[in-house]
């Protein structure tokens, strides 16, 4: 559907992450501390030299957590007055740059109507999206909800899914 040239449909992607941005960090550490943290310590090698090394390592060898540890997406649409949320997975695991992604299974699902307020629906989709973590197929993995959390103060979020709902209504 389309109103005014906005495609009414998909609004939002939040990605899935292995496991949150602490616990990737520490991992890299541990990393860090297997490969060349102890060889450099059994060399005799000076504090000083070995910070260094372990700030070139992470800057280079280190893996950074956004974007490279996803094992999918949950994409947000809107559909009539529904919101819903379908769960995007790799076709192979793990997920590598080569790897597809395919629709998965519904996450959630909510009805938006007139008595409906912003509050509601961004509690409605941060419970859904944490919901997520508890059942398959992303039991166990972390949702980022940072760009839900920066935007949904600045978004009328009852207005963009109620003109989604005019738009259907007048065959827009």
């Amino acid at each position: 559907m389309t109103s005014g040239g906005v495609t009414w449909g998909q609004f939002f992607e939040i990605p899935v992450y292995k496991r949150d941005r602490g616990r990737h960090y520490a991992h890299e550490e541990n990393r860090w501390r297997r490969r060349m943290g102890q060889p450099l310590v059994h060399l005799g090698a000076s504090d000083e030299s070995i910070m260094r090394a372990r700030r070139r390592w992470l800057m280079h060898d280190g893996i950074p957590w956004k974007y490279n540890k996803i094992c999918g997406w949950i994409a947000l649409s809107v559909h009539g007055a529904r919101v819903k949320a379908d769960a995007w997975v790799p076709k192979s695991r793990p997920l590598t740059r080569k790897a597809y992604l395919e629709p998965g299974p519904r996450v959630f699902e909510f009805l938006v109507t007139d008595k409906s307020t912003d509050a509601e629906i961004v509690t409605w989709l941060s419970d859904g999206l944490l919901e997520a973590c508890r059942r398959a197929p992303f039991k166990g993995k972390y949702v980022d909800l940072e760009a839900i959390v920066r935007i949904a103060p600045y978004v009328s979020w009852k207005k963009l899914l109620l003109t989604s709902l005019k738009a259907v209504r007048k065959g827009l």
